[in-house]
């Protein structure tokens, strides 16, 4: 059993999270499958324990709405949703600010 743990739900969620913005980039950014897997990984990993409290509390937040008859969920699905959804757009309009300058300072 602590090895099924090891092995594979402690990977699992290390992986869950640090692919969770992967669907948006191929949405939004226009990826491919593999390219937007690597980029949701990399821009998670550098503050991967901020994104996994964020994870947690998005997870509390669906229990609240499960225990509230199961009529809950259909507040705190979207509101998920649009979390993950607004972080995404903060960081990735961030990173986009600094590539357009680093682009002015280099002509």
């Amino acid at each position: 059993m602590v090895a099924g743990l090891v092995l594979f739900i402690l990977p699992g969620i290390y992986l869950g999270v640090g692919y969770m913005f992967s669907l948006l980039f191929v949405l939004f950014g226009g990826f491919d499958f593999w390219p937007a897997m690597e980029y949701s990984r990399k821009l998670v990993h550098t503050n991967w324990w901020k994104f996994f409290g964020f994870v947690l509390l998005l997870l509390l937040i669906n229990i609240g709405g499960f225990l509230c008859l199961i009529v809950g969920l259909l507040v705190t699905i979207p509101l998920t949703y649009l979390s993950v959804y607004v972080l995404f757009e903060e960081l990735t309009i961030d990173a986009a600010d600094d590539e357009k300058e680093e682009a002015i300072i280099l002509e």
